[in-house]
C-alpha cells in the first residue's frame, strides 16, 4: 500500500483502523513550530445546544460579527 504525504519530520506511529468495508489510516508525527509571542489576549468558542456558537474575548476592542 502506498500513501502520499508531505510530512517533514519523524513519523511516530501509524494506525490502521478497520471501518466497515474500508480502513482509516492515522499518521502521528512530530513537527517543530516557531514560537509566537503572545500579547495576553484570547478567545473562547463554545458550541452550544440553544446557540450554535457563542464567543467571548478578553479584549473589549475586538469583536466578532
Amino acid at each position: 500500500m502506498k500513501l502520499k504525504a508531505r510530512i517533514k519530520g519523524g513519523i511516530r506511529e501509524v494506525r490502521i483502523i478497520p471501518k466497515g468495508v474500508g480502513y482509516v489510516v492515522e499518521i502521528v508525527y512530530e513537527k517543530e513550530v516557531d514560537y509566537v509571542e503572545r500579547d495576553g489576549s484570547g478567545v473562547a468558542i463554545d458550541l452550544g445546544l440553544r446557540n450554535l456558537v457563542t464567543t467571548q474575548t478578553t479584549s473589549a476592542r475586538r469583536r466578532f460579527c
